[in-house]
């Protein structure tokens, strides 16, 4: 677990692109062909590791890429967590917006509350709420509740109002929240699986290896590029995946892997997943 929490330290990301408009009419959904993996030994024991994957894509409306300052990409369906709304027992996944107050000044994880939908936000104090008997799925933060959604919290929970006077437009509220990650969050996903040397079966059976749980609700590998092209012209490129990372030898040398790539756009469209087995890429 020591080398695992390494692991997450050390992730950052790095994305490089060529692009260019291609005569021949692609499908509107995104397709990818994977060129080539590679993993660079950190010089020294302080320096992190290099994991590059090189990806050909191709997309006919060119709607690929999530820019993290825009508040569009920030808000639902693109939000980075779901938070949950229980009433009678039944939980209500809701997602969460940006919203721009004035020129200086922008407010993130507005709760969305879909009409017709009642209940309170889940937190490690609901009663009747999901166990606790995990890292993950709880986690403190801070939410930005609407006016018209207040019934939703306990004013206990309230750290303050905007406007700070007069009648409140939104509400801040502070607390360990149970929540999800969204999948629509990030447009590529890199998965890694290892091969069940115990399973019976004929064929190679492998299990993936889950970062999310392993890590306590941190996801190294599935992550954003940005807004490749605002034209709505059909792409056709090369993306270098890059990876920073300390601790995937510790991890997985040794043992047969397969990497599962896919990318997705911003209509939701995932496209085909390649992969890439291997048993020598840390040594």
């Amino acid at each position: 677990m020591k080398i695992v929490k390494r692991l997450a330290i050390f992730s950052v990301v790095t994305l490089l692109f060529g692009t260019c408009i291609s005569p021949p009419e692609f499908s509107i959904v995104p397709e990818i062909e994977l060129l080539d993996v590679h993993f660079f030994k950190g010089a020294d024991e302080t320096a992190a590791d290099t994991l590059k994957i090189t990806l050909n894509f191709k997309d006919g409306d060119g709607d690929l890429g999530l820019n993290g300052d825009d508040p569009r990409y920030n808000s639902t369906p693109f939000n980075e967590k779901n938070f949950y709304l229980i009433k009678d027992g039944v939980l209500q996944s809701v997602g969460t917006s940006s919203i721009v107050l004035n020129e200086i000044e922008t407010i993130t994880k507005v709760v969305d509350v879909p009409d017709g939908v009642t209940g309170k936000l889940v937190t490690t104090q609901t009663p009747g709420g999901p166990p606790q008997d995990n890292c993950y799925d709880y986690g403190f933060d801070s939410l930005y509740v609407k006016a018209k959604d207040v019934a939703i919290f306990d004013m206990s929970k309230l750290v303050r109002t905007i406007p700070k006077s007069g009648t409140p437009e939104f509400y801040v509220l502070y607390d360990n929240f149970y929540y999800k990650p969204n999948k629509n969050y990030r447009n590529i996903e890199i998965a890694f699986d290892t091969l069940n040397y115990n399973d019976p079966r004929p064929e190679d059976i492998y299990e993936e290896y889950d970062f999310h749980k392993k890590l306590c609700g941190i996801i190294p590998f599935k992550d954003r590029f940005p807004v490749l092209d605002e034209s709505n012209k059909q792409l056709d490129g090369t993306m270098k995946y890059i990876i920073k990372v300390s601790g995937l030898p510790d991890l997985f040398l040794g043992r047969q892997i397969q990497l599962r790539i896919k990318i997705k756009d911003r209509a939701l469209h995932e496209s085909n997943e390649e992969k890439y087995i291997t048993n020598d890429l840390f040594e």
